[in-house]
């Protein structure tokens, strides 16, 4: 009689997204032990340059026993889990999952993955993202992902451009101290825009633009009275 053996891969950092990649059902029993796997193949994407976290199950295999293999990729062990790196600029990369019995390896599932760049990030004045009304106060510019991208990356802000109606000036970095003069000519509510260039973690440079609606100097909320949240 041949055991049947059942295996599941999730992306671990993608929370939203592990849920539909692969439903584990093994709570349903109908007169027989039966498990089953649902698989969304559009869903399965890895990223360049950022630590892929793959959690992996076989049903009836000790954890001890599960082999990880990848063609495209380095993959290491990460805790409970496995953390996996596209290497080179294939599209495409492939998982293999194999049971180590006695003194062979049983292959189990092999999975195809399409590779992509991370997603370009949102730039954030302060606490407020980009199209949204800004506390022209506010000192930092951060580019990250909003919630709805579960992806755990860190950008830094290289350089910004600042452009007002009147003025247009330039810095490096985060911190905005150097725009206070600019903005206290603003007189009446109006909309501004930074545009900057960001690196996240696969060193990749990206240019990014956002304009935000903002009050006067003097009608905004002093500098601290509004909590700002950055990565």
């Amino acid at each position: 009689m041949v055991q049947e053996q059942l295996f599941f891969v999730s992306l671990g950092t993608m929370k939203i997204l592990a849920s539909t990649l692969l439903l584990f059902l093994s709570g349903l029993t109908f007169g027989q032990n039966y498990h089953a796997a649902v698989e969304l193949p559009e869903m399965n994407i890895m990223y360049r340059g950022y630590n892929n976290k793959v959690e992996v199950a076989v049903n009836n295999a000790d954890s001890s026993d599960v082999v990880v293999e990848c063609s495209g990729c380095e993959v290491k062990k990460s805790g409970s889990g496995y953390v996996v790196n596209p290497t080179g600029r294939s599209r495409e990369l492939y998982l293999s999952v194999l049971v180590r019995q006695k003194d062979s390896l049983i292959a189990i599932k092999k999975i195809k993955y399409r590779v992509s760049n991370l997603p370009y990030p949102e730039l954030y004045w302060g606490g407020s993202k980009n199209g949204t009304k800004a506390n022209i106060r506010s000192k930092k510019l951060f580019a990250k992902y909003p919630p709805d991208i579960p992806l755990n990356a860190t950008f830094k802000v290289l350089s910004w451009e600042l452009q007002t109606k009147n003025d247009t000036i330039t810095g490096s970095g985060s911190n905005l101290s150097s725009t206070q003069e600019t903005l206290k000519k603003i007189t009446v509510p109006s909309t501004v825009t930074f545009t900057a260039i960001v690196m996240g973690p696969d060193g990749i440079r990206r240019k990014k633009t956002g304009t935000w609606k903002v009050d006067t100097w003097e009608k905004s909320p002093q500098y601290g009275v509004i909590i700002e949240k950055g990565s």
